[in-house]
Formats: structure tokens, C-alpha cells, sequence
């Protein structure tokens, strides 16, 4: 099989990446709030079906069952075993794997609320051009195989990627493709007396690229003379850089303006309110609000959990 891998499975990889990537949270996107979403009774179970079968969690008052979590748990071990590589610590991996088991279900449910629905004809398709794209039956049983995948599995695991994907369309339609965007420069610093050293050399007509190129700590773009390109509030890690950017006049130098990097020296060369998103900042805006809306989701939840801590 080729290095392009089957669609639905590079879907579920980067739907697996979206919700294991969690910790702490991204920065809300720009504009536009993610969909409100609308909370899921918690119906409790009858102590008949808590007694049939063993219980890792309960979301909303659905469970997933300890054979589900075990399960699970054995394919992404066996994947990860499959290119060598072992958890460091295997709590922490239990529980990655149930997050994210507690994640889907939760999509699921929300998906059901605002009726959006994958069809058996629509894994049929997909499974399908996968099967084309392995280069026929017997290799596409072969990758299953590889993979610790049985073939229900794997139909499983189609679905509800192509089911968070069509939430996920759903989402970022709050996405604006336009945003307020500043084009700015700075030169970074480690302490303030070197920043005022800079600011006075720079009012007194010095270069600001050569000086950048020169002095600035910022390696991603010391090269291009400090500059940062154009970019909305959210994408800059420093929040008091962006907010100088955003705020100051066009052309005017700040003060040495200190961050936790350092000290900056920041001159907005353009601003503008309404700029079209360039196609990787509004992919980063489209994760940021799909993430946010996933944890929206998580808030909301009712969660027991009957595994780990």
C-alpha cells in the first residue's frame, strides 16, 4: 500500500487528534461563536441494565461498557505497538483512550440533538473507496489486519469520523473568512536595557530590519527584519504584543513593551478590519472553534467514571 492512507482513516486521525489534543485548551477563535449547544437530559440507567454488563463510564446517562473500553484500549495499544512504540505511563494512556471514547460519545449525542445523521449507504461509499484506493480486497484486509482492525471495527470507526466531520462542517460555518488583521514588525529582546538601547537608536534613524536581524531573540523572524506578516489578535502567543499591534498607531514605534519572552520593540506597518483569511490561518480558526464547541460539550456533561481516576 502506498504512503496516502485510506481517507476516512486520515479523517479519524485528525478527528482523533482534535479531541486528544485538549490539554489546557486553544485560544477561542477570532469571530463568530461556535453553535450553542443545546444540553442532553442525563437519563439514568435502571438498575437492570447497570447490572447486565460492566460499566467503564456513563455520559449523559448512555454507557460505555468495560468490553468497549477494553477493546479499544487493545487496538490502540497494538497500533502503537505496530510502529514500537510503548505509553510511558500506562494510567495516562488508559485514560487518553477513554477521553476519547467519552468525547465521541458526546458528539454522537449532540449530533443526534441537532439531527445530524451518517447512513449506512454513507460508510458503505466510504469503506468502499478505501477498499479501492488499498488496491483491492485482500489488500485492504491485509491493512485491517495490520492495523488491529476487524472489519466492524473499522465500519465503526468510519462512521463516527464521517459523523464528527459533518458536525465539524457544521461548526465552523461560524467562522468568518474575513477578520481584523495588523501587519507588524518587532525586535526581541532580553532585557529592558537593551530594548531601550534599540528604541533610541531606531528614533534616531537607525534601520529597524538591520537592527532586527541584528538583536532580535525571535529566530522565526529575525531573518525577514522582524517580520511578523499579517495575523489576527489570536494567533500571536504573546497577548500583549498583539494587543500593542492592534492598538497602536499605524507606523508609530512602542516603547520596549515586556512579554514572558522578553522585551519587545513593535511597529504597526498596516491594520485592516475585515481581511481575508489566508487558507492556513482560517484552518487554524476552524480547529480553535471546533474545539472550543467540543469543550462546550464537556462542561455540560455528566460524566461517572468507574475506571482510574
Amino acid at each position: 500500500m502506498s504512503d496516502t492512507t485510506f481517507r476516512s482513516i486520515l479523517l479519524l486521525t485528525a478527528m482523533t487528534l482534535i479531541l486528544a489534543a485538549c490539554s489546557g485548551g486553544p485560544a477561542p477563535a477570532a469571530e463568530g461563536q461556535a453553535p450553542e449547544v443545546t444540553p442532553i437530559p442525563a437519563a439514568s440507567l435502571t438498575p437492570s441494565a447497570q447490572a447486565t454488563e460492566a460499566l467503564a463510564a456513563i455520559v449523559n446517562g448512555e454507557p460505555i461498557t468495560l468490553a468497549e473500553f477494553q477493546n479499544q484500549l487493545q487496538r490502540e495499544g497494538e497500533r502503537l505497538a505496530a510502529v514500537g512504540v510503548v505509553p510511558a505511563d500506562r494510567s495516562a494512556f488508559e485514560q487518553t483512550v477513554l477521553n476519547n471514547l467519552i468525547d465521541q460519545v458526546l458528539i454522537e449525542q449532540a449530533a443526534a440533538v441537532q439531527g445530524i445523521q451518517v447512513t449506512d449507504a454513507d460508510v458503505d461509499e466510504e469503506i468502499a473507496l478505501n477498499i479501492e484506493m488499498a488496491g483491492g480486497e485482500d489488500a485492504f484486509e491485509a491493512w485491517l489486519a495490520a492495523n488491529a482492525f476487524t472489519r466492524d471495527g473499522y465500519r465503526e470507526s468510519v462512521r463516527s469520523a464521517l459523523l464528527t466531520a459533518r458536525i465539524r462542517d457544521q461548526v465552523i460555518t461560524t467562522v468568518p473568512q474575513t477578520v481584523e488583521q495588523a501587519h507588524a514588525r518587532h525586535i526581541l529582546v532580553s532585557t529592558e536595557a537593551e530594548a531601550q538601547q534599540l528604541y533610541e537608536q531606531l528614533m534616531n534613524g537607525a534601520d529597524f530590519a538591520q537592527l532586527a536581524m541584528q538583536n532580535s531573540r525571535d529566530v522565526s523572524t529575525r531573518e525577514l527584519g522582524g517580520d511578523l506578516g499579517w495575523f489576527t489578535r489570536e494567533q500571536l502567543t504573546e497577548p500583549v504584543v498583539a494587543n500593542v499591534a492592534f492598538t497602536q498607531e499605524i507606523g508609530v514605534l512602542s516603547q520596549p513593551v515586556a512579554s514572558r519572552l522578553g522585551y519587545h520593540l513593535i511597529q504597526t506597518l498596516e491594520r485592516s478590519s475585515d481581511r481575508p483569511l489566508d487558507e492556513a490561518t482560517r484552518a487554524g480558526l476552524y480547529e480553535m472553534a471546533f474545539e472550543r464547541w467540543r469543550q462546550s460539550l464537556w462542561d455540560q456533561a455528566e460524566v461517572q467514571r468507574f475506571i482510574g481516576g
